[in-house]
């Protein structure tokens, strides 16, 4: 686990972003992201180092977040396989099937760091007092996670906001709702 002699108090807002970037970056399509955001949050809330994790595995994490699961129902018992599906992107899955089937006991096999299966929810207690991490960490991740922004260059600031502009800076047209690039 990191070494928390230098800490850094980050929000939950910030955690949500940077998780949603990295994962972006490691090709999790964009449609499992926040599901996946949400477990990171709820890891780390509950004491299991979401975010480390997150640091660690964001590969295999990425890989996987499409991954399909099956499941078997045998009698009050649930089996899901997550045919290798990393826990974190697995935890929406069963979560889901768990409040469809809602089974007395649910095992899941197959996954990367079962042990993260269990976490739900926590989240509220960052979102009032934000979470501890070490700095270091806080920091590899959200280099990491700006690799997912498009790089800084002329023709990238010329659109920003509504506003679209030359290469000399003039305005030359106003995106809305009704407008469409080209």
């Amino acid at each position: 686990m990191p070494d928390t002699s230098a800490t850094i108090n980050v929000s939950l807002r910030e955690c949500r972003l940077v998780a949603y970037r990295v994962l972006w970056h490691h090709g999790a399509p964009v449609g499992t992201i926040p599901a996946i955001v949400d477990a990171i949050i709820a890891a780390e809330a509950a004491g299991r180092h979401g975010l480390h994790v997150l640091h660690e595995d964001a590969e295999v994490i990425g890989a996987t977040a499409a991954r399909p699961v099956t499941y078997e129902r045998t009698g009050e018992e649930l089996v899901v396989d997550a045919h290798g599906k990393h826990a974190l992107a697995a935890v929406p899955d069963v979560a889901d099937l768990t409040a469809a089937v809602r089974p007395a006991n649910v095992r899941v096999v197959n996954a990367v760091r079962p042990e993260l299966l269990g976490v739900h929810g926590g989240a509220d207690r960052i979102l009032r007092h934000g979470t501890d991490i070490d700095a270091d960490l806080w920091w590899a991740l959200f280099h990491l996670g700006n690799l997912a922004l498009t790089p800084d260059s002329a023709v990238s600031r010329r659109h920003t906001g509504r506003s679209v502009f030359d290469a000399n800076g003039r305005i030359v047209g106003e995106l809305g709702e009704d407008a469409q690039a080209s």
